[in-house]
């Protein structure tokens, strides 16, 4: 489930969203290149994808992310996260999937809750990290 404080601030750059793990594998090398797409779509319980707030993204895996795994930072969270929500049926759904590019891996799509709101309104911003 994520949730308002699943919010994060990207490392080095004024963006923030939330951060999805894709775990080692023994399909994902070095050098490899991982294509990440994240789906959208608001009322969990009947979702109804919000195709403008799709967002794919290819990574070439580096040693250590081949070793540990990658941290995959879903943003901006206006434009990919927030179309989760609605008043009327506060709980929507991420979709998250990845390929491995000339490998026949691929993952199962996930299903995660996402309910990014506080009271009847939606999420507050996270202060950003102190420089």
């Amino acid at each position: 489930i994520l949730w308002c404080d699943s919010l994060r601030w990207h490392p080095t750059e004024d963006k923030f969203g939330v951060e999805y793990k894709i775990p080692p594998s023994k399909h994902m090398d070095e050098d490899d290149e991982v294509t990440v797409t994240w789906r959208a779509y608001k009322d969990f319980d009947d979702p109804k994808e919000e195709t403008d707030a799709m967002k794919e993204e290819t990574i070439t895996v580096s040693k250590e992310q081949a070793e540990f795994g990658i941290t995959w930072l879903i943003e901006p969270y206006a434009k990919h996260i927030l179309p989760t929500y609605s008043k009327e049926a506060p709980i929507g759904k991420g979709e998250v999937t990845y390929t491995i590019k000339g490998k026949p891996a691929a993952s199962t799509p996930t299903n995660t809750e996402v309910g990014m709101f506080v009271g009847e309104g939606s999420c507050n911003v996270p202060p950003p990290p102190n420089p």
